[in-house]
């Protein structure tokens, strides 16, 4: 189960980063939504801040017509990021419901509407901590490959890098996340 749900969070996050935003430095994705703070913070300098719903948009007495324009452009675009943000969300966790078989599901979904409960990201949490158990050992032992990792110069660098990456993801399975040192 530990190798199924390793390789399930590299694929969520893969497809979190696939749908262009403009959010944080706007060259990631959004792959924070999948992803804890400081796995983030390795992948990007700039913190990404989830877009609030922006409310009813408000035109104060006495605004002039182009004061009122740039308020009501400013409103549809907070909206038009909330709804982004949302609808990428929506879809993942639909991934999620499709990949994951529905007892694993069943402590968090919604027995009124049907649908899980919580951000993507909570859902991820939920399901490592009741379902991924990976013990010293196993950390150890993906240790122990990647330190044992020989490099082909006839590949791309790129295999030791996405090596190392994923040690540290599946560090973050165990409880024990790694510094960007």
């Amino acid at each position: 189960m530990v190798v199924l749900l390793d390789d399930f969070f590299a694929l969520e996050k893969s497809n979190a980063k696939s749908v262009y935003s403009n959010l944080s430095d706007g060259a990631h994705g959004h792959p924070a939504l999948v992803m804890t703070a400081s796995q983030y913070g390795l992948v990007s300098k700039m913190t990404f801040v989830r877009p609030a719903h922006p409310g009813t948009l408000l035109i104060p007495a006495a605004t002039t017509a182009a004061q009122s324009q740039v308020l009501c452009e400013h409103h549809k675009e907070q909206l038009r990021l909330f709804r982004e943000v949302e609808g990428v969300e929506k879809a993942l966790i639909q991934q999620i419901i499709k990949s994951v078989e529905a007892p694993y599901l069943a402590a968090i979904r919604d027995r009124v509407s049907n649908s899980l409960t919580g951000t993507v990201q909570q859902i991820l949490d939920y399901l490592q901590t009741a379902y991924s158990r990976v013990s010293p050992q196993m950390l150890e032992d993906r240790e122990q490959e990647l330190r044992n990792l020989t490099y082909n110069p006839r590949l791309p660098i790129d295999v030791v890098f996405n090596a190392v990456e994923d040690y540290i993801d599946f560090a973050e399975l165990a409880l024990q996340p790694m510094s960007q040192r």
